[in-house]
């Protein structure tokens, strides 16, 4: 088990086959391979996470990985990642290499459904919302790289500025604790961006 804030992450040990649950943009009959993640919280927080590799030669979407939450028990925030919503996209840079781009999940403290939205964040607003040192406890788990696009892989576009991380393909909690990182502690913490 892997200690994220009050959480704790835990490997099932369990890889499913699944079909047509990878990504709206995938084609019809799209074979995932999901590998899945316990997520223990307090109060009988509970999330369970899939870590999805498409098996399919027609893809038409942008990334063949992804990590997304398969079922929640929780408030009406946690419900709503429970059923999919905010998935974490999985860019492949090489063979060897994968990075996916740190955004925080948030609801408005005056939603009562509680439904969920984005903030692309600095490091010093990741950290407030998760109440942790990110750059630091993605790279104690294996992470090979944290920072903005613009400095890890000399982006010079819209999203230079975006935080990313990098890790190989071996070390696929690290995108596990970076979604517990960007779309759990957020809601737990109630974060709202400023």
């Amino acid at each position: 088990m892997i200690d994220c804030g009050p959480f704790r992450i835990a490997p099932r040990g369990e890889t499913i086959l699944v079909e047509n649950e990878h990504s709206p943009a995938a084609q019809r009959n799209a074979k995932s391979e999901v590998e899945i993640f316990d997520i223990h919280g307090p109060e009988g927080l509970f999330l369970s996470l899939g870590f999805h590799t498409l098996h399919t030669k027609e893809w038409i979407g942008f990334d063949d990985t992804l990590v997304r939450s398969r079922e929640a028990k929780g408030s009406k925030a946690f419900q709503h990642l429970g059923s999919g919503r905010k998935r974490m996209m999985v860019e492949r840079l090489d063979s060897e290499r994968y990075c996916c781009t740190l955004r925080i999940a948030f609801f408005e403290p005056d939603d009562p459904d509680q439904w969920l939205k984005w903030k692309t964040p600095t490091m010093a607003e990741l950290n407030r919302a998760s109440k942790l040192d990110v750059r630091k406890e993605l790279l104690d788990i294996g992470a090979n790289r944290v920072g903005t696009k613009s400095k890890l892989y000399h982006e010079r576009g819209r999203t230079r500025n975006h935080i990313s991380v990098e890790f190989s393909r071996e070390r696929i909690i690290v995108p596990i604790m970076a979604f517990v990182i960007t779309r759990v502690l957020p809601i737990f913490y109630c974060y709202v961006p400023e």
